[in-house]
């Protein structure tokens, strides 16, 4: 399936551009800007230092999307924050399709599968399996073919900009980053049961949702990368539900989610907005 048939699609059920932002988000296309961070958790607090927010949707009609405006030095982007799981991220890439957007960054959470990884540092995926179900419903072969295991891969351009912005900001703020390969479950808990399989299969992470947000941006022809904040590494026997017991671990990640990531998502925004 390619995005000039699931387009047509659904404009013929009935969905134009704007109805289809105005029945998902509760807004007209024109409120989205050209920059969008798309994060399925984090509010603009998480992202401490990032500009001053202002949001502009607080629960939209469709999974409950909220919106923020993000204000940084001369340029303004969008916060989308969609939820948990692939099925919420796969249907707002769908409905960025119809707006402004140029490019998207995938920003979140990530458990570690590599005893490299600590809590706080950075992971710049290259490529994301699909452990997911949202996955087939794009997949151009139709739904009999099992998705399982297929890798799906961020824009090679923006990708590259990330990775050079992350590099950079990283060697100036002390902070460790890595090239991940995540697989995407769909669940927290049961994942627990797989990790060695997992592995096996060349993934050094876990998320639930950048394969699909990679295959809907290839698909629509909407550049996308992600930048993964470690949450938790189970080979370490910290696993994210265990709560912030470790002090030193939540303020290692809160410093990098606060300060070290916003450094990096406004220089690669304003760069790629040159």
């Amino acid at each position: 399936m390619d995005t000039l048939d699931l387009m047509s699609i659904l404009e013929q059920t009935g969905f134009s551009g704007s109805m289809l932002c105005q029945s998902s988000l509760g807004i007209s296309p024109d409120r989205i800007r050209e920059n969008v961070i798309l994060s399925p958790g984090w509010p603009p607090e998480k992202l401490e230092h990032l500009g001053k927010p202002v949001q502009i949707v607080s629960s939209g009609p469709l999974y409950g999307y909220a919106v923020w405006d993000i204000c940084l030095d001369g340029l303004t982007v969008t916060l989308l924050k969609t939820g948990f799981g692939a099925p919420v991220v796969l249907d707002a890439m769908l409905v960025l399709r119809s707006t402004p957007c140029k490019r998207v960054l995938f920003v979140s959470s990530v458990g570690g599968l590599d005893e490299k990884m600590q809590v706080g540092d950075l992971v710049v995926p290259v490529s994301s399996m699909s452990g997911d179900g949202a996955s087939r419903y794009i997949n151009p072969n139709g739904l009999a073919e099992d998705r399982m295991g297929r890798k799906a891969f961020p824009d090679p351009a923006f990708l590259q900009l990330v990775q050079e912005e992350t590099e950079r900001i990283c060697r100036e703020e002390g902070v460790a980053w890595h090239e991940g390969e995540p697989f995407c479950t769909d669940t927290i808990l049961a994942q627990f049961a797989h990790p060695d399989e997992i592995r096996a299969r060349g993934c050094n992470t876990l998320d639930m949702e950048s394969a699909v947000a990679f295959e809907a941006g290839r698909m629509l022809g909407l550049p996308i990368a992600a930048l993964l904040n470690v949450s938790d590494n189970v080979l370490h026997k910290k696993p994210a539900l265990q709560g912030e017991c470790q002090q030193q671990d939540a303020q290692r990640r809160r410093f990098v989610r606060g300060q070290v990531m916003p450094r990096i998502i406004e220089a690669v925004f304003q760069r790629a907005s040159l």
